[in-house]
């Protein structure tokens, strides 16, 4: 989560906002952030050239699952990244029930969404040119909590992830379910050329995740990763769970 002074608009626990048809250029920091609140919206804008995050939205209770219902929808984003070139995304998703629909993402250094929380649909988007400078990611990403369940990707298209990296080999991938991410669904998405050692989809030691009816094409791998009891992040939920136990 980034500070109020370091976005170009800020909504912050408000209901039905909408931002709209704006054009959002050329600025050190990140673009917009909307935090807490239901049913706010950006619909129908242009962002880029920013150094860092095109937009943050948070909302949503994770305890109730109660969903925000924001959304970021129609929108165009690239060329963000410019400064820190890692983990600053086109959107930035948390919490619980939100959407983020029909945008196009191209020209990005490393991923263009990264994902955390529950029940969030992410679909008919179109990503391109995408993890062009970085290793380790997806150009759709989630990371590392198994709780952050119920989030659907359908019917996106991503093209040429990865490409021209001249970096290490760590890999690169369309959607990466990260770190012991589970109970995800990816059906009816189109990846081409979309692979990078880690393939079109990778997921890492997750489990009850739904991979159905996509179209992988000119990709060198379709799918890696599995089930993975050892991993790290297993052991340190299970910690936590036996002391919440004693506790």
């Amino acid at each position: 989560m980034i500070s109020p002074e370091l976005v170009v608009c800020l909504i912050n626990n408000s209901e039905n906002c909408l931002i709209a048809g704006c054009i959002i250029k050329r600025f050190a920091s990140n673009g917009i952030r909307i935090t807490g609140g239901k049913n706010d919206g950006i619909f129908g804008c242009d962002i880029y050239s920013l150094g860092r995050i095109c937009t943050e939205v948070i909302g949503g209770d994770r305890l109730t699952l109660t969903p925000a219902n924001h959304f970021v929808e129609n929108c165009r984003m690239y060329s963000f990244g410019r400064l820190d070139h890692t983990y600053v995304p086109g959107v930035q998703l948390e919490g619980v029930g939100n959407r983020m629909a029909h945008n196009l993402f191209y020209d990005s250094p490393s991923s263009v969404s990264r994902i955390e929380g529950n029940d969030h649909i992410i679909e008919y988007n179109e990503v391109r040119d995408a993890v062009l400078e970085s290793e380790d990611q997806g150009a759709m990403e989630l990371f590392g909590n198994p709780t952050y369940r119920g989030v659907i990707f359908r019917y996106n298209i991503f093209s040429n992830i990865g490409y021209g990296f001249a970096g290490g080999s760590s890999g690169r991938a369309g959607i990466r379910l990260d770190d012991v991410i589970s109970g995800i669904q990816v059906y009816g998405n189109i990846f081409n050329n979309a692979s990078q050692s880690f393939g079109a989809i990778n997921f890492n030691s997750g489990r009850d995740n739904i991979i159905d009816n996509n179209i992988i094409a000119e990709c060198n791998i379709g799918i890696t990763g599995g089930y993975n009891s050892k991993n790290k992040f297993w052991g340190m939920f299970e910690r936590v769970k036996r002391r919440t136990v004693l506790l």
